[in-house]
Parts: structure tokens; sequence; C-alpha cells
């Protein structure tokens, strides 16, 4: 190494912070952060993960009514996995 290279002015290291936002935990009152939502308070009145509920629960996310563009309720519900809905005198039905 010659002697110019040696007395050359070294660069400074930059030092970078990087920090991350805190992630959203996911409650069951407000929107669901994906189309699967994790918590309920339907069966239980509390805010309970879904998988300790001890009954089946469909949670229609506002992403998937966008994604899949939904018009009314009864669309959503009618692709919700064992629910069936028909309409007799303008009042959907539901069975499931």
């Amino acid at each position: 190494m010659s002697v110019y290279a040696q007395a050359a002015v070294q660069p400074k290291e930059e030092t970078i912070t990087v920090t991350a936002a805190p992630v959203a935990q996911e409650s069951a009152w407000g929107p669901a952060p994906t189309i699967a939502a994790k918590r309920s308070a339907t069966t239980t009145k509390t805010d309970t993960p879904i998988e300790k509920t001890p009954q089946s629960v469909s949670v229609v996310t506002n992403e998937e009514m966008q994604m899949h563009q939904f018009q009314s309720v009864k669309e959503a519900l009618g692709y919700t996995p064992g629910v069936t809905v028909s309409s007799r005198g303008g009042w959907p039905e539901i069975a499931g």
C-alpha cells in the first residue's frame, strides 16, 4: 500500500437505526387485519380467539366483502360455508 493510500481520509462508517412499528393486536370488535379473522365476540360476548370457541364460527371480514364485491348481506352469507340463504317475502332465511 502506498503512503498516499495510507494517508487518504477513510470514509466514516454511517450508523443506520431501523425501527418497526408495533403490530396492531386484533380485537373481536375491531377490523381484522387479514381476510381470516382470529377473534370474535359473537358466541361468548367477550374478545375470544375463534379456536377457543366451543362451536363453529364463520366471520366475513370487510376485506373479504370488498374482495368478492358483495352487494348485500344475503350475498355475503351465501358465500359462507355451511350457511344456506333463501328469500321468502323479502326476508332472508338462514339455515346452517
